[in-house]
């Protein structure tokens, strides 16, 4: 949820920089955010960014997925939990090809 919380903040410090007219700033890539990240961020930016980490690859996620296949499958729960760290990387390749698909797809004139 962190990601997602500094997503909206770079989200509205762009918004921002439209409203009050130094978006050439932010376009050219001079204007610069706590001085270390350089916002050079496109809607494009923030599609792929949405579909990379709105996936279900985290711990969270993993531990609420074992907990039901246990309770379902008490017999199978060593061989669950032996999968579980395969099944995490396994969700944050399918989320990081969702967001390669997505910046491929997105096209910005189709708003």
């Amino acid at each position: 949820f962190i990601a997602y919380t500094k997503l909206a903040a770079i989200k509205g410090l762009r918004e921002q920089l439209q409203n009050n007219g130094t978006f050439d700033l932010y376009r050219n890539g001079t204007l610069k955010w706590n001085g270390t990240t350089p916002m050079l961020w496109n809607d494009r930016s923030f599609v792929i960014l949405t579909y990379s980490i709105s996936g279900f690859a985290n711990f969270g996620s993993v531990g609420q997925i074992l907990a039901l296949l246990s309770t379902m499958a008490l017999d199978r729960k060593g061989t669950f939990t032996k999968i579980a760290l395969r099944t995490l990387i396994a969700a944050n390749m399918v989320s990081l090809m969702g967001a390669c698909i997505a910046g491929l797809l997105y096209d910005p004139a189709r708003k």
